[in-house]
């Protein structure tokens, strides 16, 4: 085709280095999709959804899993505070409750999103920030019959 006096069909014929128009515009799209997802997550984020606006450390993690955990799933968390009275104030919401006071006090507790709004907007409540589990990779003594432990278990070998 090269020698010939026909026009070049560029729809069919790529011209070396160039890329489709269409191969642009899927590019493009995807990574406006992508981009968009990773900004704004699918939901709304704690803050948006409390009534009022807290002081409240949020960590990106717990943020990001507040934003696309459904309704009544359970977040595992882990809640810093300023005090062994706010432990007492948050000790009745989500499940599985444990606080601790040594070295600070705090909690790990598994929460809805309900309940996440709840305790982030309780004086008092300092950070909140996804609690995920135990690294498997970490030496740590006997837990027969576990590949590594929870959250909830580990509390005296991590610190979130």
């Amino acid at each position: 085709m090269a020698g010939s006096d026909e026009p070049l069909d560029e729809s069919t014929t790529p011209l070396p280095g160039s890329v489709s128009r269409r191969a642009f515009l899927a590019s493009v799209g995807a990574a406006a999709a992508g981009a968009s997802a990773l900004a704004s997550g699918t939901g709304t984020g704690i803050a948006e959804a409390a009534a009022e606006p807290a002081s409240t450390e949020v960590g990106s993690d717990f943020e990001y899993l507040y934003r696309n955990t459904p309704l009544g799933e359970p977040i595992p968390t882990s809640v810093q505070v300023a005090d062994a009275g706010t432990l007492d104030g948050i000790s009745g919401l989500g499940r599985d409750f444990q606080r601790v006071t040594d070295p600070v006090a705090g909690a790990y507790v598994r929460l809805t999103r309900e309940e996440a709004v709840e305790v982030y907007q309780t004086d008092g409540v300092e950070a909140m920030r996804f609690a995920p589990g135990a690294n498997p990779f970490w030496q740590l003594d006997s837990y027969p019959g576990r590949v590594f432990p929870d959250s909830s278990d580990a509390l005296d070998y991590i610190a979130y």
